[in-house]
């Protein structure tokens, strides 16, 4: 009965490692993908095509309502720059909110 239950301890703490492990992981790989240095230069594009550009800079994905943007203009000039710098630029004098998870 003892064995039994040393053997069960173990298994619960292999678990709990191993999802230890997975998250530690999951957030390095999300904080690498949000400190990419993004190169964007827009006059007056479209949300669409700014989102875009940073997508094919990143391995960032933008989830959003395209038909909340049909007005929206981006004009940004930036080279090199982290992710949030470039975001809060571009939607700087505009309604849109954004949060980055991960």
């Amino acid at each position: 009965m003892m064995i039994s239950k040393q053997n069960e301890m173990r298994q619960t703490r292999c678990r709990w490692l191993f999802v230890a492990f997975c998250f530690l992981t999951l957030h390095i790989y999300g904080q690498r993908d949000s400190s990419s240095l993004i190169t964007v230069h827009f006059d007056n594009a479209e949300v669409q095509e700014f989102l875009n550009s940073v997508e094919e800079q990143t391995s960032i994905h933008f989830f959003y309502d395209s038909a909340g943007f049909d007005t929206v203009r981006i004009t940004i000039q930036a080279s090199h720059l982290p992710l949030r710098q470039v975001l809060d630029q571009a939607f700087a004098n505009t309604d849109i909110y954004y949060a980055v998870d991960g």
